[in-house]
């Protein structure tokens, strides 16, 4: 709260995160969000408000477009969506928290379509921060907004560690879904996650993803969250042959997709790395 004339005035960061209407101040800070389906008319909202409130409106959004299921496995019966509800929160509190607030008639854009979800946050990675380590989801603990994070923090809606990639990261192996696709396209960092492994084959603009299998974009999946692995490393995460493991790398090399430290190929100090 800044004071003027013996009377507390709310700061712009109060007003963004706690104010009835701050979109009249920062007419930026809202998202926009649509829905699309083939076949149907496309199903627009625009969510505003204060930064705290804007995280359950459209989180419920979420709900009624993403679709779901009832799994009754259990005594209480449970909604499963048809993407993971807590990825999908990770993922657009750190927009609305780490997004740039200074880039006038920029919103936080949301989509859902058939193949992916996409979040198009405002602002380029905070330096000294670069768009690889977002690449490979280990960028560490640095926001553009340090109040609104700590606000966020203390409301517990999220935790000032890393930019809470723990659970995005974790997609391939508890869900059996894609990692996210991280560009930027000026001004906007965006985010296009896959809603399966065909939609990822489908979208990216890497041709050399069709060419794998499942089990190779299994492994190509867990190599982008390293910064490099050797063929040792490979054969050990998942349990196969050197032989195997072997192939998996050249294969992935020979298709444009990972790249080497450039020692010889039969180098015990061989390294791959993922391509960006």
């Amino acid at each position: 709260m800044a004071k003027a004339e013996n009377e507390y005035q709310p700061t712009g960061i109060g007003h963004l995160l706690f104010g009835k209407k701050p979109q009249l101040i920062y007419p930026q800070a809202l998202i926009r969000a649509t829905y699309k389906s083939k076949g149907r008319h496309e199903d627009i909202e625009t969510i505003e408000g204060p930064l705290i409130e804007q995280v359950d409106k459209i989180q419920n959004w979420y709900k009624q477009n993403i679709g779901k299921h009832i799994d009754r496995s259990e005594v209480h019966r449970k909604d499963i969506y048809d993407y993971p509800l807590e990825v999908f929160r990770e993922a657009i509190i750190n927009a609305i928290v780490h997004r740039d607030y200074d880039i006038e008639g920029a919103p936080i854009y949301f989509e859902i379509n058939e193949d992916a979800i996409v979040i198009k946050s405002p602002g380029s990675p905070v330096e000294p921060l670069k768009l690889e380590q977002i690449q490979k989801f280990s960028a560490p603990s640095l926001s553009r907004n340090p109040k609104i994070m700590y606000i966020f923090d203390q409301l517990g809606l999220v935790e000032q560690r890393g930019l809470g990639f723990d659970t995005i990261k974790k997609l391939p192996e508890k869900y059996g879904l894609p990692l996210p696709i991280v560009t930027f396209v000026a001004p906007y960092l965006v985010i296009t996650f896959p809603r399966s492994v065909e939609a990822l084959r489908s979208i990216s603009e890497q041709e050399g993803i069709k060419t794998l299998t499942d089990v190779e974009l299994r492994g190509y999946e867990w190599i982008r969250t390293q910064e490099e692995v050797s063929t040792s490393e490979y054969s050990v995460h998942f349990g196969y042959s050197q032989r195997t493991a072997s192939r998996h790398l050249s294969k992935m090399l020979n298709a444009g997709l990972l790249a080497t430290n450039d020692e010889k190929p039969n180098s015990p100090q061989l390294r791959y790395h993922a391509i960006s």
